[in-house]
């Protein structure tokens, strides 16, 4: 019988060697690959973000005020009709579009903007896309009124400290991952009269409450994408129902399970369909019992991936003359008012840290200006920078930004007075013409 000698004195010899010989070896003998390869990935994400920042500087934005009417009574299920037709807008570049020229689908901007407790509704859109925006409003609330505005937030102070302006604001992420879902408007409707207590009420009444010299901003920030998302929202469904989530097999093991495949069915037409009802209960064992709980949760999962979902940020800017600056007052406003959206067996909407400014301890004071400067400038570039982007599907945006119904009564919100409508088609063009002639 043969015998099998290893050798392992280049081992020894190698270990004989001082460390900086060591490394160096194993880096010739294949340790430059993930080298190679970490230095290649990061090269690559920056050459794509040159590119995307590039591509962004030729796209131009349209800042535009949505007036409805004060008798609205449209629930927010039209809102998430607007946000369903804007996921449309989505295309996925090629290689060339995407690695040489940045392409990318434009995000949209959804806001509100209280100043001095006057309250407006704000769409920031990319002017290819303001005619789809407008239709996709008009189509829902046929009597809005769409104004295109200056933008408000170049109306302060952007850089900090300033004599006159004081500002603070944060970002918000999901406490949880993005496939478990925030409570929405629907869980907002009584059962029997299936009146809505919309909970967006609180919010408008709490801008509605600012005092001269004092501005509030909300920034809802959707970029669409494509819907591969539901991915990890299958998961997280099939490990609540108890099933394995199996990965894709390589072609060999393909091959063996095919055959095995063919055996077991053989073996079953001999001993007869025993094999199949034990089979099925098997599959049935795995499935544990739900809580009531549990099972809501469950429902809210799969409901949430059923409908397009966006990648989304959302900031909050409080400014305010320093004469009349109440920072805790409105924190805590704004934070209940976000929070009507979570619940403890769900997902809800937290603060980001690292965003916000603080001064609780005084090493934390050193960048409080900064960070200061850093929200309100990227609030008024709506830029990307910041927290990771989570997903939000229609249903959920429509419940974080939609236009009240008539039972919100905030006095300084704005709404349409009067309904416009279209001229006769039959009404003459000229002057003279529309006279009628005097004898």
């Amino acid at each position: 019988m043969p015998q099998i000698v290893l050798d392992l004195s280049p081992l020894y010899a190698l270990m004989d060697q001082s460390p900086l010989q060591i490394a160096w070896t194993f880096f010739v003998y294949g340790g430059w690959i993930p080298f190679v390869w970490i230095l290649w990935h990061g090269f690559s994400e920056i050459w794509l973000a040159s590119r995307q920042n590039k591509y962004a500087e030729t796209i131009n934005y349209v800042l535009l005020s949505v007036n409805i009417p004060r008798m609205n009574e449209q629930t927010p299920k039209a809102a998430e009709h607007i946000f369903s037709h804007l996921a449309g807008t989505f295309s996925s570049p090629n290689f060339k579009e995407k690695w040489l020229q940045g392409k990318f689908t434009p995000p949209f901007s959804f806001e509100y903007a209280s100043i001095d407790g006057y309250t407006q509704f704000i769409v920031r859109a990319p002017i290819q896309f303001r005619d789809l925006v407008e239709a996709s409003i008009f189509s829902q609330y046929p009597d809005a009124e769409i104004t295109e505005i200056a933008d408000y937030t170049k109306n302060v102070p952007l850089k900090h400290p300033d004599p006159e302006w004081d500002c603070w604001g944060t970002e918000f992420t999901l406490a949880k991952p993005s496939a478990i879902p925030l409570r929405t408007y629907t869980e907002f409707e009584h059962t029997l009269s299936q009146e809505l207590k919309d909970p967006l009420s609180t919010l408008l009444e709490t801008l509605s409450r600012l005092r001269k010299g004092e501005q509030v901003w909300i920034q809802i920030i959707v970029y669409p994408r494509d819907q591969n998302w539901i991915q990890e929202s299958v998961k997280v469904a099939n490990k609540m129902k108890g099933r394995e989530v199996k990965k894709k097999p390589p072609a060999w093991q393909g091959l063996v399970e095919e055959g095995f495949s063919l055996m077991t069915v053989g073996v079953s037409q001999v001993v007869g369909v025993g094999a199949k009802e034990a089979e099925k209960k098997k599959e049935e064992s795995r499935v544990p019992n739900l809580s009531p709980g549990e099972k809501r949760l469950l429902e809210g999962v799969e409901n949430k991936m059923s409908k397009f979902g966006f990648g989304v940020k959302i900031r909050f800017v409080y400014v305010g003359k320093r004469s009349v600056f109440r920072k805790g007052p409105m924190i805590s406003m704004v934070r209940g008012a976000f929070g009507l959206f979570g619940s403890l067996d769900g997902n809800s909407l937290k603060g980001y840290g690292k965003a916000a400014p603080k001064t609780d301890y005084f090493w934390q004071r050193w960048s409080t200006e900064e960070k200061k400067t850093k929200i309100i400038t990227r609030f008024s570039n709506r830029s990307s920078a910041g927290a990771d982007r989570f997903i939000l599907n229609v249903e959920e945006l429509a419940s974080l930004w939609h236009f009240p119904q008539i039972l919100v009564k905030a006095p300084l919100l704005k709404k349409v007075d009067s309904r416009k409508v279209e001229p006769p088609f039959s009404l003459p063009e000229t002057p003279d013409a529309a006279l009628p002639t005097q004898e």
